[in-house]
Parts: C-alpha cells; structure tokens; sequence
C-alpha cells in the first residue's frame, strides 16, 4: 500500500508535514490530492477493516487508524477478579492506539481454551480458569484491573504469613496436620505451623499415575529359547534359554505314577528274558458242523506270540479312561438357527 501510495505521488499526504497541514476549502488541488489517497487506501482494505474506519474523512485520519507503529513489547500484570496475579508477555506498545486489546488468538497458540456463555467467557488453561471477561455490546471487558507502578524484587527474607505456604509446597503440599507434627518434632527449622490458606493444588490436584511402558509392535513379548526336546522318564519338555545359560524344564503336567511304573516293569521283564518277538500264521481247523454253520469258508487267524507272558496290569492304561464327559458341548452352527420363513 505504501509502495502504491508513493507511486501515485500522494505520501506527502500521510508524512509528518502533511498530517500538520490541514486542507483549505479554497485549495482545490489539495483536497483532490486528499481524496484520491483516501479512495486508494480503502480500496486496499478488507471488508472487515472498512467497516471500521467508515467515519474517517481524511486520508491522514484513515492511514493513522489502520497503520500503527509499534514503539516497544515488553510485560504487563494483571490483577484478576478473584485477587490473583498474571503477566502477559509479548505485548505490542502502540501510542496511537486508544484501547487495550488481548488477542484470544494469540491465547489460542499458546494453549488457552475459552468457554462462555451468558455473556460471561472463562479463559482457561486445562482446567484453571486463569481470566473472566464480560460482554458490553460487542466487545468483552475484563474483569479485573492493570497493576501499574510494580517492580519485580528478590529478598533473602520471607514474610512469616507466607512460611505456612512455602512449607507446604516444599513438602509435596503436605496437609496442615502433617505440618505440625513435623513443628513439634522440630523439623521445620524452628517454624511453628499456623493456619493453612486455601491450597487450590492440593483440592483441586489430581494424582497422576504411573504411565505404562510403551511397547512397539516388533518387539519381542517373550525369552527366546530353544526346544531341545523331552526328558528321559517324564512328559515335560526342556528348552534351552540363550540368555540365561541354563536348561528350563515344563512343570505344568500331570504325572500318572502307576502307568509310569508298569512301562519301566514291562521293558525291565523283556531285557531280563532276552526273547526275540516273531510273526507266525497258525492255520485252525474246525468241525463239519461249524464249517457248515460258517457257510464252508475256511477261518485262519494271524497272532503274535512273545517269547515271555505280559502281566495284564503291566498294560499302559487309557488316558481317555478317567478323563471327564464333557457336558457343555455347543451344537454345530447349522444347528443353531431355525428357518422360521415359509
């Protein structure tokens, strides 16, 4: 706009010497120059801005309104409405500038939330409600006032109002009770615990938790081990654990002692006899009147004979045997659902 403006020839106007100058009704060429500069600066305005600066004449008043300079950025306090104190930073100096303004987009950037309604918005930061403002026409006013003619100082003493406060805080925000045990066993460097204010972090604090560690999904659940197979005598098997240098056996089985014991007689009896199992086909002959009844067909039978009698106990028994009847057996899907439509 001011390269355009100078284009034109019409920045004299806006200078510190123009602005001094006030246009005379009989200087025609004055008031045309006037006019042509401030027809050029609202044509480079937006909507919003015009609106605002509609009742500017001059082009010096209308480059005043929407040009301001900044001369300085540095810190001002606040005094809240529930007596609290709070510094903003990063704000702009502008003589020009009538009001005092706060941007809630620069609130915004940097963390804030608002919420309003009845004419009241709460700004706040988590859930701290750090300002109030209230709606007077379309602007919202803060409920609070500017501190003014306050320096930050640092002292090596503190007040003994705020020793009670200061205790509480170096101590987690420990309770008033728990203070003056520590006073009495002369813990607090001679301090007498008084009264305990309002602590809004001890009421309103929550405890925070331990957080879980974070896991990704490519690493490994579990130890790495090696199955190196089963042991000698028993069901659990073994497997080898690189990383601790050591042989881990299964211990989650179920010993059945009695069938354990019968296989070790069985193998003990057939080492001790030192027979040879063979295969033989016995041919059985049978009467005329069985053969008669078993329409003529000729019976043979093959059986394997041991050179040594088994024992009938020595025999592994069934697993299957003690093993409980399931009860809760679901039906299958098909079964299910019956075809109600006709």
């Amino acid at each position: 706009m001011r390269s355009l403006l100078k284009q034109q020839g019409l920045w004299a106007l806006l200078t510190a010497k123009g602005m001094a100058k006030k246009a005379d009704e009989k200087d025609d060429e004055w008031v045309t120059l006037d006019e042509k500069a401030h027809s050029t600066i609202m044509l480079c305005l937006s909507d919003d801005v015009i609106i605002e600066v509609t009742d500017q004449e001059t082009a010096a008043a209308l480059w005043t309104n929407v040009v301001c300079k900044v001369v300085g950025i540095g810190y001002i306090r606040i005094r809240t409405h529930d007596e609290v104190f709070c510094t903003l930073s990063d704000v702009r100096h502008v003589p020009q500038m009538t009001k005092n303004l706060i941007s809630l987009s620069t609130f915004d950037s940097k963390g804030f939330n608002f919420k309003g309604e009845g004419g009241v918005m709460h700004i706040m930061k988590c859930s701290k409600v750090v300002l109030t403002v209230l709606k007077q026409g379309n602007l919202y006013i803060l409920k609070g006032s500017i501190v003014t003619g306050s320096a930050d100082t640092a002292s090596s003493e503190i007040p003994t109002e705020y020793m009670t406060k200061l205790w509480n805080m170096r101590l987690g925000h420990m309770g008033e009770q728990g203070m003056q045990i520590l006073s009495t066993r002369d813990f607090l460097s001679g301090y007498k615990v008084k009264y305990l204010d309002f602590c809004e972090h001890c009421v309103l604090g929550k405890i925070h938790r331990n957080k879980f560690p974070k896991k990704g999904k490519l690493e490994p659940r579990a130890k790495n081990g090696v199955f190196v197979g089963y042991g000698e005598g028993v069901k659990g098997y073994r497997i080898w654990s690189s990383s601790e240098n050591k042989v881990i056996h299964n211990r989650n089985v179920v010993f059945d002692e009695n069938s354990m014991l019968n296989s070790v007689v069985k193998s003990v009896g057939t080492e001790n006899s030192g027979s040879v199992d063979k295969q033989v086909e016995l041919q059985v002959t049978h009467d005329q009147s069985e053969s008669q009844l078993q329409s003529g067909e000729d019976q043979h039978t093959t059986a394997e004979t041991t050179g040594s009698d088994i024992h009938p106990e020595a025999r592994q028994r069934s697993i299957a045997i003690d093993r409980a009847r399931r009860t809760c057996v679901k039906p299958p899907q098909k079964y299910g659902f019956e075809d109600m439509l006709a």
